[in-house]
């Protein structure tokens, strides 16, 4: 009766330290708790007879209690709480009055600790005095029995029968022999016989405990066995010779068959099951004996109906957590695991042929996870994969080892997504980092978020001198403001925008760009950010420009060429005729320029060239166009009244002038030239036949 007693009180102590402990390893942000703390402490609350829960910070301060009294208490000074912040373990504390509480209590405190491994709290749980004694005091226990449980000063907590006066008086004040050895009979102080117990139902890391004692008495059923029995062997001894028969049939009927019927009643209390009404001893003494075994059976069978209770409550409440959780031991057998386990691989080898924690995850995980039980590595998360056909797995496991047994839980969470969008915001990094292309990100106003390493290349702005300022710090001042306000009229509407616009660097420099600018919307429809990309066209334009120079102009002397001339002589042809001008193309070729080139080189050459291309432009300076067309031909076109002598007048003037001394590298030319006029529309009327007519004239 002693030993089912202390295991019973041991059991509620347990519950509560592994309830504690699980709490203690889920994940809080200390900023942010309720006052009353997460909803689900008061189920875990109501579930294992405790009075109160509450989260305390490194400094004491109770942040959190379910029963919402947290203002101006502080635990620093409690032993239990600088046990637990000091080892990083659960620590049981002493007798005590609970501030939060306000009643007399025994409390427990466990270590929190973050995902980095260092203590930031501790979560407490308060057993309040007055609960556990009436617990207690529902239990039946034979009449004179005595029951103690103390804390580690031999403070005393609980006591049967129930006398709340000595709550907190030291165990010396009561008539209990504490200092004999366990099972030991002794007489208590009123000269009873009495059987003693003790046992250590708890016990921290800091050898701190609590322990129960018990007193129960047998001298009353000892005394009714010892005078029974003597009268019966005097009774047996008076009638042995004339009744020898009567009294074998008599010990059947009062000894033998009430022991075997109270053998078969203790079996099948033994079994968990209330004895028949049949089994039920006649004798007076073993029927008294029969019913103090059947009011512990009722007893016995409650607490554990109430435990079940519990045990399925607390299953319902894991199974409906987000995270699955394992049993296992340290050999790695799986004792037990969640309902719904939804991590498990639909071709676990070998899974349904042994419960085992390498048939589940696999070998290298099972590896990686009994490798941290051994090192005693608690509460720290590891990062497992599993790998099926279709796709890899992530799980994030974090292991808790069970005080006083050789098991641990394991609590695994699938981290597959989080996991996909930590890939997936890398890779945007990296392309946010790394494109070629400037970015802004804007709030829906414009003021800016942040720039990529392309915008500040781009624009010659740190990353730090544009943020929290708008766009407009890269205005140029060349677009007036209707062209803004339709370009937001258009981002209101559609979110989008897309244009060529001229911006200015930070030195100053103009530049243009190729902008599209994109709207991000909240769930409601509003725009919260914009993006902005664009793509510098300075380079563009600059290698458009010089292709197109290169196409339309001669290298040497950086006049028109043969297409520039073609596609102006077309504009000038379709032009209304004037009948008082005609368009006049003068045709000219270096007399001989091909030996000056044989004797003097083609660099001489090139040099010549450009002298007589100067000597034309500057004779020419009222002409529409000057144009290189060959090696050695110019044109000269203008527009001239029809006025044959003034046109012989301009081409003398240009022949006199090429005709003039040219020097280069000290040596000296006097060249010659020969002229062709062709007029439209007298001489043709399109490009083609107009150059024709001025080459016959040349010739």
């Amino acid at each position: 009766m002693a030993q089912q007693l202390s295991k019973q009180q041991q059991r509620e102590i347990k519950n509560i330290a592994t309830v504690s402990h699980f709490l203690a390893n889920k994940p809080y942000d200390l900023s942010q708790l309720p006052r009353t703390c997460p909803s689900y402490f008061a189920d875990f609350q109501r579930l294992n007879n405790i009075a109160n829960i509450g989260i305390v910070n490194k400094q004491g301060d109770l942040l959190c209690a379910t029963n919402g009294k947290i203002d101006h208490i502080n635990i620093a000074d409690r032993g239990y709480f600088k046990n637990a912040m000091t080892h990083n373990s659960a620590a049981i504390g002493y007798f005590q009055h609970d501030r939060s509480w306000q009643a007399p209590s025994i409390n427990f405190a466990v270590a929190i600790i973050d995902n980095s491994d260092q203590v930031i709290g501790a979560l407490v749980s308060v057993i309040a005095l007055e609960q556990w004694n009436v617990a207690l005091n529902n239990l039946m226990l034979p009449s004179g029995a005595r029951v103690v449980i103390t804390d580690s000063k031999q403070l005393i907590l609980a006591n049967y029968p129930n006398d709340s006066t000595r709550w907190g008086r030291r165990l010396d004040d009561t008539d209990i022999t504490y200092t004999q050895q366990p099972l030991t009979p002794f007489k208590s102080s009123s000269g009873s016989q009495q059987i003693f117990y003790h046992e250590t139902i708890y016990r921290d890391q800091q050898h701190n405990n609590l322990a129960i004692y018990i007193a129960l008495p047998i001298a009353g059923i000892m005394a009714e066995l010892d005078a029974n029995f003597a009268k019966f062997i005097g009774l047996f001894l008076l009638a042995l010779g004339a009744f020898s028969l009567l009294a074998k049939k008599l010990l059947k009927q009062s000894i033998f068959n009430p022991l075997k019927h109270l053998t078969q009643a203790i079996e099948r209390l033994a079994n968990g099951e209330m004895p028949n009404n049949s089994e039920q001893p006649v004798s007076q003494e073993l029927n008294h004996l029969y019913q103090r075994f059947k009011n512990m059976a009722h007893t016995r069978l409650q607490a554990e109906a109430k435990l079940q209770l519990k045990h399925d409550e607390l299953k319902s409440l894991l199974n409906a957590l987000p995270d699955d959780y394992l049993k296992i031991n340290l050999q790695g057998d799986i004792l037990n695991m969640s309902d719904s386990f939804k991590h498990l691989p639909p071709t676990a080898p070998h899974f349904h042929s042994q419960l085992s924690l390498s048939g589940l995850l696999g070998e290298h995980n099972a590896h990686q996870l009994l490798t941290h039980l051994y090192n005693k590595d608690e509460g720290f998360p590891l990062e497992l994969t599993l790998s099926d056909n279709q796709q890899d797995k992530h799980l994030e496991a974090h292991i808790n080892a069970l005080s006083c047994q050789q098991q641990c839980v394991i609590l695994l969470r699938d981290i597959s997504k989080r996991k996909a969008n930590e890939a997936a915001l890398h890779l945007a990094a990296l392309v946010y980092e790394n494109s070629s292309e400037a970015m802004i990100v804007t709030d829906a106003n414009g003021i800016i978020y942040d720039v990529n390493p392309a915008f500040t290349k781009a624009t010659l702005f740190t990353k730090q001198e544009v943020l929290g300022k708008t766009t407009q710090i890269l205005s140029s001042g060349q677009h007036d403001s209707a062209f803004y306000q339709a370009m937001w009229t258009e981002l209101s509407n559609s979110g989008r925008w897309q244009g060529e616009i001229t911006n200015r660097r930070k030195n100053g420099e103009l530049y243009d760009e190729w902008l599209t600018i994109d709207t991000i919307y909240d769930a409601q429809r509003v725009a919260t950010r914009r993006i902005a990309i664009f793509t510098d066209l300075t380079e563009t334009k600059r290698n458009r420009e010089l292709i197109w120079k290169q196409s339309r102009f001669d290298m040497l002397t950086d006049l028109p060429n043969r297409l520039q001339l073609r596609e102006r002589l077309n504009e000038c042809l379709q032009q209304p005729h004037n009948d008082s001008q005609q368009l006049v193309i003068m045709l000219l070729d270096i007399d001989h320029f091909k030996e000056v080139n044989d004797s003097l080189g083609h660099s001489f050459g090139d040099e010549l060239l450009k002298i007589v291309a100067q000597r034309i432009a500057q004779q020419a300076y009222n002409a529409e166009l000057v144009a290189r067309i060959g090696s050695d031909e110019f044109v000269i076109v203008f527009h001239c009244a029809d006025n044959i002598a003034q046109l012989k007048q301009q081409a003398n003037t240009l022949l006199r002038a090429l005709s003039a001394v040219i020097v280069i590298n000290d040596e000296k030319l006097f060249m010659s030239a020969s002229i062709g006029i062709a007029c439209a529309p007298s001489d043709a009327n399109n490009t083609e036949q107009l150059l024709k007519a001025a080459d016959q004239a040349m010739h």
